[in-house]
C-alpha cells in the first residue's frame, strides 16, 4: 500500500540514482519529538524507492543530534549558517562518491567564499571542524 510522507526537502542527486532528504527541527517545535522524528527517517528510507537515499536532519540547539547523518545547528541560526553547516556535513558522509567529480570542489569553493569563517563554537562536529580547518588552511579560507 502506498502512503505520503511529508518531508521538508527533498533532493534527487547523481542522476537520480539517490535520494536526500532534509529535515530542519526547530528547538521549539521539535522538542520531546525524538521518537516521533525517528520514526518519521526509517518512514523515509522505506518509503524511497531509490538506489540508496539518506535522511539528513538539521537539529536546532539545544535539540540533539538523533544519527550520526544529522547536523548539529547553534540556536537561531541563519539559513547561510545552516547552509554552510549542512554543506560541511554532507562532504564527508554523503557526497564522499564525487569526492572526484566538480560537485565537491564546487561546495568547497562555496564553502570558502565565505566573509568569515565558521568559528569552532559554531560547529559541533569534530569531523566538521577539521574539515573546515583543512579547507582554511588550504587557503580556501
Amino acid at each position: 500500500m502506498a502512503f505520503e510522507l511529508e518531508v521538508d526537502n527533498l533532493i534527487p542527486a547523481y542522476s537520480r540514482k539517490v535520494l536526500l532528504v532534509v529535515e530542519y527541527d526547530g528547538a521549539y517545535w521539535h522538542a520531546g519529538r525524538e521518537k516521533y522524528d525517528r520514526w518519521k527517517v526509517e518512514r523515509s528510507l522505506d518509503a524511497a524507492q531509490w538506489q540508496e537515499s539518506e535522511v539528513v536532519r538539521v537539529r536546532e540547539e539545544p535539540l540533539l543530534p538523533l544519527r550520526l547523518s544529522d547536523v548539529w545547528v547553534p540556536k537561531r541560526s541563519s539559513a547561510v549558517m545552516c547552509a554552510r553547516l549542512i554543506l560541511l556535513h554532507l562532504l564527508q558522509g554523503f557526497l564522499v562518491p564525487l569526492r572526484a567529480h566538480d560537485v565537491c570542489k564546487r561546495v568547497e569553493h562555496f564553502l570558502a567564499a565565505a566573509a568569515k569563517p565558521l568559528k569552532k563554537d559554531e560547529i559541533h562536529c569534530e569531523q566538521c571542524w577539521k574539515l573546515a580547518s583543512a579547507l582554511r588552511e588550504a587557503g580556501l579560507k
